[in-house]
């Protein structure tokens, strides 16, 4: 393996591409907002059991 591969594969590990860091981000926002959901439906219906 040439020194100049070596370099430029090196470069490639340190960022991920741009599309990977754009998917990651809306997986952690759906997961986000799917948490938050059930937990507003837990406590709607603990309120309705209370009433």
């Amino acid at each position: 393996m040439m020194a100049g591969e070596k370099g430029t594969k090196e470069k490639r590990e340190e960022r991920p591409p741009r599309l990977t860091v754009e998917i990651l981000d809306k997986r952690i926002i759906l997961t986000s907002t799917g948490f938050g959901l059930v937990a507003a439906l837990a406590w709607n219906d603990a309120i309705k059991l209370l009433l």
